[in-house]
């Protein structure tokens, strides 16, 4: 398969190894590498991230060994990428005589011209190698330049007690029941509330609350839009680790227990190994996904004090309220 040329492995070399080298790219943009002996790049070494981030990852290996530190920004990484070269060949020393001599002659001839196919073929490789590392780095500077001028998902949705208040407002007056139907599930998902109502003995469909009517017309679907039309959001979110100690710390102390779970499908430029070029493609924001059960109305509780946290869905359950959400770090 074809192979692509990955701008970690270019560089490894380029140090005493050990080494761990952070290079400012861009504002707000980060790239950390760990280099082993033997230009073995370690697993986790190959990051793109925010400073906090960055630095938190060499923090995390420093203490494995005797590392040299490197620190830089674009410039000296791309003279690092500028000054790439193919390893050096080992040349033959001695000086044969009579017959060895010419057999020497012969093999040196034959091996030289291989080895100049060899040396030629490696030099366009690594020409090659510069190339594509200097545009990594330019698709990188596209891409967080694109993410620059999209809005912050944290402004774009309204605050979770924002939020909260508009489900509360559209539920809070709603009857448990109306002309023998029941309302068996509540909840607020996105920008409506939803409520379905059950047929209850005697009960018919001549009578009954508007909405959608099920196939079997026992059952009605619901829909009330939320108040959302000034409910703005606010961009002052952390670092998404320091999101979850939040969120986790709040729950923790009202005694609930949490799922906090990062998203699967992050960023496609996360690293700086070889891989398809994303062009202009913008990079989603650091997130992850929220999911719990609080054993009373969650309307009273201020979790605004986690700024990265918004809420997507809360669900009336017999266990008490079903919440999910997303935090967002920057």
């Amino acid at each position: 398969p074809k192979r692509l040329f990955s701008l970690a492995a270019a560089v490894a070399d380029s140090q005493r190894q050990p080494w761990l080298g952070i290079y400012k790219i861009a504002d707000g943009l980060w790239w950390y590498i760990a280099v082993r002996d033997g230009q073995a790049i370690l697993p986790d070494g190959d990051v793109i991230g925010g400073e906090a981030e960055i630095y938190a990852a060499r923090e995390r290996h420093s203490g494995f060994g005797d590392w040299t530190y490197v620190e830089g920004n674009l410039d000296d990484l791309s003279a690092l990428v500028q000054g790439i070269k193919p390893s050096p060949v080992f040349a033959l020393h001695g000086a044969p005589d009579g017959l060895l001599a010419a057999a020497a002659l012969a093999i040196i001839v034959v091996v030289a011209g291989a080895g100049g196919l060899w040396w030629h073929a490696h030099q366009l490789a690594a020409q090659r190698a510069r190339q594509l590392a200097m545009a990594r780095i330019h698709a990188l500077l596209e891409q967080q330049q694109v993410k620059k001028a999209l809005p912050s998902p944290l402004l774009t949705t309204p605050l979770p007690d924002a939020w909260l208040a508009a489900c509360d407002g559209a539920i809070e007056n709603m009857p448990v029941s109306r002309d023998g139907w029941t309302a068996y599930r509540v909840s607020c998902v996105g920008d409506a509330a939803s409520i379905v109502w059950w047929r209850m003995p005697g009960a018919t469909t001549a009578v009954r609350p508007r909405g959608a009517l099920s196939a079997s017309g026992d059952k009605v679907f619901q829909s009330v839009p939320l108040a959302l039309k000034h409910a703005a959001g606010r961009n002052n979110g952390q670092p998404l680790p320091a999101e979850e100690s939040a969120l986790f710390a709040l729950l923790q102390g009202m005694g609930v227990k949490a799922t906090i779970q990062s998203a699967s499908s992050q960023p496609p430029a996360s690293t700086l190994p070889g891989g398809k070029l994303a062009g202009k493609t913008a990079l989603p924001a650091p997130q992850a996904q929220v999911h719990f059960t609080f054993p009373v109305a969650p309307f009273f509780v201020n979790w605004n004090a986690v700024p990265g946290f918004r809420i997507t869905r809360v669900a009336m359950r017999a266990d008490g309220w079903n919440v999910e959400g997303v935090l967002y770090g920057r």
